[in-house]
């Protein structure tokens, strides 16, 4: 979460779709990797690491309500969405591949 800024400020540019990926790439990339580690490390059930991420990852974002200089975005919610939705994808490919249901 905290990186957001310094994402912004490396990248020079003004084209909106770049800046809006910048955006909302902590959100995606952190739902991807805490549905890795939930599944495999934690050894719980797709349903359950997609219900923990989402919950994390949408408690972190209202906090930026009440959080001072931050601005709370749906499309964050949705990114987070996203992300999940696409790991959840690939792990259940790799359990189908190595017979593990």
């Amino acid at each position: 979460m905290l990186c957001k800024g310094p994402l912004r400020w490396s990248v020079k540019s003004d084209d909106i779709v770049i800046l809006y990926f910048m955006g909302v790439a902590p959100n995606f990339f952190a739902a991807i990797t805490f549905m890795f580690w939930q599944t495999y490390t934690m050894t719980s059930k797709i349903v359950i690491s997609f219900v923990c991420v989402m919950i994390v990852l949408a408690t972190g974002e209202l906090l930026q309500k009440i959080i001072p200089n931050q601005t709370a975005d749906a499309a964050d919610i949705y990114a987070s969405f996203a992300g999940c939705f696409i790991a959840a994808i690939i792990i259940k490919l790799r359990m189908k591949s190595s017979g593990k249901q």
